[in-house]
């Protein structure tokens, strides 16, 4: 006797599926304060990235968009962006981890590339 197997598959599409990844990703493990030396009490610039917005220095932008990227970084899209109670142009960040064991980010936006550590003083 020979039976047939019918299996069905049932994904999300593969991009709902990666870009789902990449939120995880990016609220697991890259959501929290940084500055570039780790110290955000008395810094000029400090940053904030939360589930549903992001801090830039005097910035703040609602992410609209969350993608992951081929070249490993989490895309956030910062839209209706404000600066000291102003609009201001759309902003796009890309945020990737070191790798290294202080926590390390590596951001990119607007051309500018900075390397941020998690604060340790709030």
């Amino acid at each position: 006797m020979t039976r047939t197997i019918i299996a069905t598959i049932c994904c999300l599409p593969l991009a709902a599926t990666a870009q789902t990844a990449a939120f995880d990703h990016y609220k697991s493990d890259l959501t929290g304060d940084y500055a570039m030396n780790g110290q955000c009490m008395g810094s000029d610039f400090n940053l904030t990235f939360a589930d549903d917005y992001f801090n830039y220095g005097e910035t703040t932008c609602t992410i609209s968009d969350l993608q992951g990227t081929d070249d490993g970084f989490v895309r956030l899209i910062g839209t209706q962006c404000n600066a000291e109670g102003d609009s201001t142009d759309d902003r796009t960040i890309d945020l990737m981890q070191t790798g290294t064991p202080d926590g390390e980010i590596r951001m990119i936006s607007n051309g500018t590339e900075l390397l941020l550590l998690p604060c340790t003083d709030l």
